[in-house]
C-alpha cells in the first residue's frame, strides 16, 4: 500500500511516517520499540522507546551502519518478560533478531527497504569536520532528510528544528557518496535481502511508483508499505483502523520493478575502490575537496527554483500542463 501517517509530528519522518505511526499503535497497547537513534555523540544505535514522546528519536532516515547490539539483548529481554516488542532495521538486522529470538510470541520486525550503509568510522569524521565549521550540532539531531514548502523531499544535512546551517548532500562529501553508493559495506552490494521475498513481518520504504498516483498526498512524502506475513498483516490492519492514517493500494510488482532494492543490491562503482583509501590517506578538508560534487549553474537554478515556486504550487501548475496534455 501507499500510506501517510496523519498524526502530529509525522512531518519530521522521511517518508510517509509508517513506522512512526506502527509504533505508536504498539506502545499503545503496551508494547515497546527497539529502533535506531543518533546519541549524542551522533553514533547511530538501536536502543529502547516506551513512550510516544520518545518516539521522536527514532524518526528520520539514519543513512550509516547501526550498532544494534544494545537492541538486540534488550528484544530478547523484554520478550522474556512476554512483552511485545517492535523491531525496526535493516533487512540483516531483522534476520539478526529473528535469529536470536526465534518462536518468541510477540516479536513483530519492521524491514527498511535499505541501500546499503557506509562506514560509522567515515561518519564520525564526516561529524567532525562539519562540526568545526558550526555545523550538525547537537549531534543527536541530526537529519538526513527534510520536508518543506521547497519540496516532499530534501536530501540535506541540518539539525531538528534549525531554521539555518543546511547543508545539501552535494557540499557533503559523506552524503555525497552516499547517494552514488560509493561507500558502502562491501557486503552490501551482494546483499541476499534485496527481493520482493522480505525476511520483515512490514517492509517500509520510500515509494518508487509515487507518479502513479498523482492525488494521494501530492505536496507531502509518502511510504511503501508492505505486509509479509500474517502477524504483518494484523498490526497494519489494527493501525488503518484507526483515523490517524492514510492509504491506497498500491501496484507491488511495478513498485518492485521501479524501486531498485526491491529486486537486486546496489551496484558497486568503480569509484568504491579508491575512497575508504582516500580516507585514510588524505586529510578530510582534501578529501571533502576531491568529493564534493561540484556545483553548477544548473544546480543553483534548480534550488532557486524550489525556494521561489513551493512544492504546492509546483504540483498544481503540474496538473494543469497534464490536463492540456490530455486535452490535446
Amino acid at each position: 500500500m501507499l500510506f501517510r501517517s496523519l498524526e502530529g509530528g509525522s512531518e519530521i519522518s522521511s517518508s510517509g511516517g509508517a513506522a512512526f505511526a506502527i509504533a505508536m499503535h504498539v506502545i499503545e497497547r503496551g508494547g515497546a520499540v527497539v529502533a535506531c537513534s543518533f546519541d549524542d555523540r551522533g553514533v547511530a544505535r538501536h536502543r529502547e522507546f516506551e513512550t510516544i514522546d520518545d518516539l521522536r528519536g527514532m524518526q528520520g532516515s539514519k543513512y550509516v551502519q547501526s550498532d544494534a547490539r544494545e537492541g538486540y539483548r534488550l528484544c530478547i529481554s523484554m520478550l522474556e518478560d512476554d512483552r511485545e516488542v517492535l523491531f525496526v532495521g535493516t533487512p540483516c538486522q531483522v534476520a539478526a533478531v529473528k535469529r536470536l529470538c526465534p518462536d518468541k510470541n510477540g516479536l513483530i520486525t519492521c524491514d527498511l527497504i535499505c541501500h546499503g550503509v557506509p562506514s560509522p568510522a567515515f561518519w564520525a569524521k564526516d561529524l567532525e569536520f562539519q562540526n568545526s565549521r558550526g555545523f550538525l550540532v547537537p549531534r543527536e539531531d541530526v537529519q538526513f532528510r527534510t520536508s518543506d514548502k521547497r519540496s516532499r523531499t530534501n536530501f540535506e544535512l541540518c539539525c531538528k528544528g534549525a531554521s539555518g546551517k543546511r547543508i545539501p548532500y552535494e557540499k557533503d562529501p559523506y552524503y555525497s557518496l552516499f547517494v552514488k553508493n560509493a561507500s558502502l559495506r562491501e557486503s552490501c552490494y551482494t546483499c541476499p535481502y534485496a527481493q520482493e521475498e522480505r525476511v520483515g513481518d512490514v517492509t517500509i520504504g520510500d515509494c518508487a511508483s509515487r507518479d502513479k498516483y498523482p492525488d494521494f498526498h501530492p505536496c507531502e512524502s509518502v511510504s511503501t508499505v508492505v505486509a509479509n506475513t500474517s502477524a504483518g498483516e494484523a498490526v497494519l490492519k489494527s493501525v488503518l483502523s484507526g483515523e490517524g492514517s492514510d492509504f491506497v493500494d498500491l501496484d507491488f510488482l511495478l513498485e518492485a520493478r521501479l524501486n531498485g532494492q526491491l529486486h537486486k543490491p546496489s551496484t558497486r562503482p568503480g569509484l568504491r575502490d579508491f575512497v575508504y583509501i582516500d580516507l585514510n590517506t588524505h586529510d578530510y578538508r582534501s578529501f571533502a575537496g576531491k568529493y564534493c560534487e561540484r556545483v553548477t549553474i544548473k544546480w543553483r537554478l534548480k534550488r532557486f527554483v524550489k525556494l521561489l515556486i513551493p512544492v504546492d504550487a509546483r504540483v498544481f501548475l503540474k496538473r494543469k500542463a497534464r490536463g492540456l496534455s490530455n486535452r490535446g
